[in-house]
């Protein structure tokens, strides 16, 4: 894929991109998260679980909207990112009432297309006022 953003490797064999990758996403400080293009939660690593008090079994393979209804989290930067197609960032509040800054960001197929979203929160913002950039 040459000329193309996915140039970001130099000197790591293509048979070691998983490992590299899941060591990355497991011991991130950020909480990570992803789904694809219809808001299925496919990916979250444990930052992720310890910021919202969750644990993966709970929403792996789940729609993010049905995970907003029973109340994990609110509102679902995912699904505003998979409609407009662009990065979004947004303060969500947990079960625990605990105020996250949630940045998304489309991950987009070879056709262009959406393929799903990538949010990564922030630590526990406390109890101050923050209002979110984006509309």
């Amino acid at each position: 894929m040459t000329g193309t953003s996915f140039d970001i490797y130099q000197g790591i064999p293509t048979k070691d991109y998983g490992l590299i990758f899941k060591a990355i996403m497991q011991h991130s400080k950020d909480g990570l998260f992803v789904t694809d293009h219809r808001g299925n939660v496919v990916m979250i690593n444990r930052a992720t679980e310890q910021m919202c008090d969750i644990q993966a079994h709970q929403v792996l393979g789940r729609n993010v909207g049905d995970l907003v209804r029973e109340g994990f989290w609110n509102p679902a930067v995912s699904l505003q990112v998979i409609e407009k197609k662009r990065p979004i960032s947004l303060i969500q509040t947990t079960r625990q009432n605990k105020k996250l800054l949630s940045t998304g960001i489309p991950i987009f197929d070879e056709q262009n297309g959406v393929w799903g979203a990538r949010d990564q929160r922030s630590t526990n913002l406390g109890a101050g006022s923050i209002k979110s950039e984006n509309p």
